[in-house]
Parts: structure tokens; C-alpha cells; sequence
């Protein structure tokens, strides 16, 4: 009775606010999971914004209760929505103050610049021949980094990717700093300048490490013979490069090195491929061997201590496709494949597993749907976010800035809904909104 005196005394919001903590701290406890409600939209402290891809081809903020929406485009009526789908990038400014993203206008491809609610939109790039296919803040906020591709029937059949670069308050043109096919790349934390993989679009040219800045139209390679692996890192603390290369006795070597490309550790040797990423302090490398050339990651998670290269965790499912680190790096989420559907039908399908793991207790938790274990089945760009991880999670996150939610693209039929996940997995998923691909932004 105690209890109820006190909150008899309370301000009624404030009371419930208190309820709703207990509740959920105690469905945490037991394991029990309390079902999504308005009521628990209206009271949990939002954290950031989430931006998405609409099934009307427009992008579109809210918050993590589904409120606070806004539009930020409506140039895709008329359009073709696969186009739309395939063709509309965005990302998020490091500090979440801006969006960058693209725009569609009398047949060519704009790359803009607005803030949250969709003001003050700004005009940073134009092109009819020049398709952007991905967008990333330079980490100090000052330009905004993509690459286009040129259509193959312009450059004899081949695919030519353009790594580019422009101020993102509109103050300068663009810059191309590279070109090649594949191209991938990391930017400095607190620089301007790329560390980038590429491979050379004719016969004489051949796979590379380097290292560009922008304003210069310098390229220092580094000397170092790429292995199977796409993206490359540059350490959270600017200190060091991740990379595969094949090492003096012909293995396939992940390794760390010094900014001059000198071999400091070797964290693994691996067979066929590797995608790899740094936690957000720099301690520890995630990464997945796969027998996989194409088509994305596949095997088991790995988390080695950079400074000793100890194994710290490995997975024991095998059908590891990629994983995400929360921004205070205590935690990542790894996706697996499943089966979706009943044993003995015809419709059976490959949907993802979700799980947590957390890197203080080496645990993993894995979110529930009432009594069974949440598994959805991605929708097409959310896939293709995955299979790339390695390159898109530098420049675009799936977490909240506070490390307590991830959003989630499934399909449910033929729609996409956007779903906000707990990590402490104490209540059911949320859909937010209909849409095909999602990402939180920064703070």
C-alpha cells in the first residue's frame, strides 16, 4: 500500500512513466515479453530519427514511435517504383543534423541535402549519364562522399564506378577522385582521406590498395596484394588499416597495419573470402570467412582482440550473413538464415534470425515473437544492405544513438513495414510505418 500512496501523489504522467518501468523491468527479469502498445510508444524516451524508403518511392522521417512523420520528397509519381526503389540513396550527416539523399528531376539523378523535416533542401549534384549508387558522410561532416555508375553501353559494355566527393553546403562542384570496378573505400575518422580497394576496369589493370585525399589528385598505393574481401577499414581511433592481403607465404591474411601498410597483427588466415568491420573503440575486429565469392558473407562470426589477437567469441551457427555494432560498441546484432514457414509446406522460405550479442557478458539474446523466436524475411534493399555490410554500416546504422533499439526492413506479403526492435528483447516488435528500407540516424 505503500507503493500506491506514493503514486497517488505523483503527476499522472509521471506515474505511469514509473508503472511502465517496472513492468518492463520485470518482464525482462522473468522473460517475459509485454506486447507493443500506444502507451508505451508515448512514454519511452526517443532517441534520434529514422529515415526511410516509403512504398511510394518518397523518403520520410519519423520517430521511433511512429509520430513526428515528415516527407521529404515527392518527385516519384510518374516514375516507375522498381526504379525508384533501386535508384533512391540516402544517408544520414554524422551528427544527424542533415540528411543527403537522391533526387529524381527532368530525367537526370540530383544528389541533395535537407535537413530532417525535409527544409532547407540544397542542390549539391546532377547528372543524366551518372548514376549514384552510394552515399557516405565524410565522418567530420563536411562533404558527402558517393559513387556513380556509368552506364555500360556508354564505356563498351564495362561497368565504371566514380568515386566522388562534394562540399556538402553547397560551396563547391564535385570531385572525382577515383575510378575502377569494384571500388570500395574508407574514410579517415578525423581526415580527408580514403583508404580504398578498387579493381581495374581493363585487362591492365589489377586490384589495389590505396590510400586518396580529397583536393589532391595524388594515389598512394600501397604495395600490398589484395585477398578475397571487399571493403577495407580504417580504425575508429585513426591509427590503423584492416585489410586481406596475401601475406609472404601465399595465404589469404586478415591483417592490421600501420598507416604505411606495414603488417602489425594477423587475425586470421582464411580460404576463400572475408568481410570484416572494427568495433566503434577500436579494441575489437569482427569478421566472417566465407566460401562465398559472390553474393555476400556466409559462416561463422568471429570477435579477436586486436591488441593480441586472442579469438574472444565465435558463433556457433554457421549461416552467419552479417552483423552491426551498436554505436557504444557493449553490443552487435548478427543476422542467420532460416527457414520460414511450417515442416512439410510448399512455400518455405529463407528469412533472417536475429540476435544480440553482448560483448561485456559474451551473451546472446535472442528477441522473441510471443513463445517462438522472431525471424522476418528482409525486404530487397535491406538485403542488399547486408550483403555489403562491410561498406554500408560505415556510413549508415541500423542502431538508435542510444544502443537500446535497431530498425528492421521485412516483408510481410508484398509490403514492407518498418519494424523497431528492442535490444533487451522485453517487447514485441514494432511496425512504425509501411517502407522498404530504414536507417537511424547518428544522434
Amino acid at each position: 500500500m505503500l507503493e500506491f500512496s506514493v503514486m497517488r501523489n505523483l503527476p499522472f504522467k509521471l506515474s505511469l512513466i514509473i508503472l511502465a518501468a517496472f513492468a518492463a523491468a520485470g518482464c525482462a527479469a522473468s522473460g517475459v515479453t509485454l506486447p507493443e502498445s500506444q502507451f508505451l510508444r508515448v512514454l519511452e524516451g526517443k532517441a534520434g530519427r529514422i529515415a526511410y524508403l516509403g512504398m511510394d518511392g518518397n523518403l520520410f522521417t519519423i520517430d521511433q514511435g511512429g509520430s513526428d512523420k515528415y516527407q521529404l520528397t515527392d518527385d516519384a509519381e510518374g516514375l516507375p517504383l522498381d526504379f525508384v526503389y533501386a535508384a533512391r540513396r540516402f544517408a544520414w550527416a554524422p551528427d544527424g543534423s542533415r540528411i543527403a539523399y537522391i533526387g529524381f528531376s527532368e530525367q537526370e539523378w540530383t544528389l541533395q541535402v535537407a535537413e530532417p523535416d525535409g527544409s532547407d533542401p540544397s542542390r549539391l549534384y546532377g547528372s543524366s549519364t551518372e548514376n549514384p549508387v552510394l552515399l557516405q558522410w565524410t565522418p567530420d561532416g563536411e562533404n558527402v562522399s558517393f559513387m556513380t555508375q556509368t552506364d555500360p553501353f556508354l564505356v563498351e559494355g564495362a561497368t565504371l564506378l566514380g568515386f566522388r566527393s562534394v562540399p556538402a553546403d553547397g560551396s563547391g562542384t564535385e570531385t572525382l577522385l577515383l575510378e575502377g570496378y569494384p571500388l570500395f573505400f574508407s574514410w579517415e575518422p578525423e581526415g580527408d582521406r580514403a583508404l580504398v580497394h578498387t579493381g581495374g576496369w581493363t585487362e591492365e589493370d589489377t586490384d589495389r590498395i590505396s590510400i586518396l585525399t580529397i583536393g589532391s589528385d595524388f594515389e598512394r598505393n600501397l604495395e600490398l596484394p589484395p585477398a578475397g574481401f571487399l571493403t577495407p577499414a580504417w580504425s575508429p581511433d585513426g591509427t590503423l588499416l584492416l585489410m586481406a592481403i596475401e601475406d609472404v607465404q601465399g595465404r589469404n591474411a586478415l591483417v592490421v597495419t600501420n598507416l604505411q601498410g606495414q603488417t602489425r597483427e594477423t587475425l586470421a588466415i582464411f580460404d576463400t573470402s572475408i568481410a570484416f568491420t572494427w568495433s566503434p573503440d577500436s579494441r575489437y575486429v569482427g569478421y566472417i570467412a566465407s566460401d562465398r565469392t559472390r553474393q555476400g558473407a556466409s559462416g561463422h562470426l568471429n570477435i579477436v582482440d586486436t591488441a593480441t589477437g586472442e579469438s574472444m567469441f565465435v558463433t556457433e551457427e554457421h549461416l552467419v550473413h552479417a552483423f552491426v555494432w551498436s554505436p557504444d560498441g557493449r553490443q552487435l546484432i548478427y543476422f542467420t538464415q532460416e527457414l520460414v514457414g511450417d515442416e512439410g509446406e510448399q512455400n518455405l522460405m529463407f528469412g533472417l534470425g536475429i540476435h544480440f550479442l553482448d560483448l561485456e557478458e559474451w551473451e546472446v539474446r535472442h528477441p522473441q515473437l510471443g513463445e517462438f523466436p522472431f525471424i522476418f524475411q528482409p525486404t530487397p534493399r535491406f538485403r542488399q544492405y547486408l550483403l555489403t555490410f562491410d561498406q554500408h554500416q560505415q556510413g549508415a546504422t541500423i542502431w538508435s544513438p542510444d544502443s537500446e533499439y535497431v530498425v528492421l526492413s521485412a516483408l510481410t506479403g508484398n509490403q514492407g513495414v518498418i519494424l523497431v526492435v528492442t535490444v533487451s528483447g522485453n517487447r514485441e516488435p514494432r511496425q512504425i510505418d509501411t517502407g522498404l528500407m530504414a536507417l537511424w540516424s547518428g544522434e
